[in-house]
């Protein structure tokens, strides 16, 4: 469970780097 979580975790944290990332790149 706590493995599964740390992942979930990273996967979110990749989410919203993309997003700000996505933000940064195309501003609107």
């Amino acid at each position: 469970m706590k493995s599964c979580g740390k992942r979930f975790h990273d996967e979110v944290g990749k989410f919203r780097f993309l997003n700000e990332l996505i933000k940064v790149v195309s501003p609107k």
